[in-house]
């Protein structure tokens, strides 16, 4: 499913009649989501899961071709989904 179909969706369940208005809907929540994982706030939508920023650390190594390399650190966007979720794809 595509964002587009997404906002289809979301207009046809909720009787929405504009698909711009059901497309600035999803926008929103993305938003929303983005920029509190961006600001280091977890997010936990009930029934689907939660949505966390993760730090990773620094790393080096040697590759097997005899180079050095290195990753500085930094922070990834992680998302747990929930139990609910887990047995409905489960099932």
């Amino acid at each position: 499913m595509t964002k587009e179909e997404l906002c289809v969706r979301v207009a046809e369940l909720n009787d929405i009649e504009s698909k711009a208005a059901s497309r600035r809907v999803v926008e929103h929540i993305i938003s929303t989501i983005k920029e509190e994982v961006t600001a280091g706030n977890e997010v936990q939508v009930t029934g689907l899961g939660k949505f966390y920023p993760q730090k990773q650390e620094a790393r080096s190594g040697v590759s097997p071709l005899g180079g050095k390399w290195s990753k500085p650190a930094t922070t990834l966007p992680k998302f747990k989904a929930s139990k609910a979720f887990k047995s409905a794809v489960g099932s």
